[in-house]
């Protein structure tokens, strides 16, 4: 089993995306690898965008629940491109 080896919760802006601020919230080092959580933080763009999604969302469950319901309009807080300094993969989950 994976055991931590360090846990830092910096809780420090890093920059901004599509006019969300985003957060770095902890980085975990493990024995198996590192978790970097990001957050966007929110603001008028979050509520407004949040609106839509419920809306959305609300919409495909009044319609019956076909299918699976429309992705938001959120914009992707992770830089596009991660890759670390050892070139090992790098996997992003929401």
């Amino acid at each position: 089993m994976p055991r931590a080896l360090q846990v830092v919760t910096p809780m420090a802006m890093l920059y901004s995306r599509e006019g969300v601020g985003v957060a770095l919230i902890s980085v975990e080092v493990w024995s198996a690898g590192v978790i970097v959580r990001l957050a966007g933080l929110p603001n008028a763009r979050t509520e407004v965008l949040d609106r839509e999604f419920h809306g959305t969302l609300d919409a495909w469950a009044r319609g019956g629940r076909e299918g699976r319901p429309r992705s938001g309009t959120f914009p992707s807080i992770c830089p596009a491109n991660l890759s670390s300094a050892g070139g090992e993969q790098v996997r992003t989950r929401s």
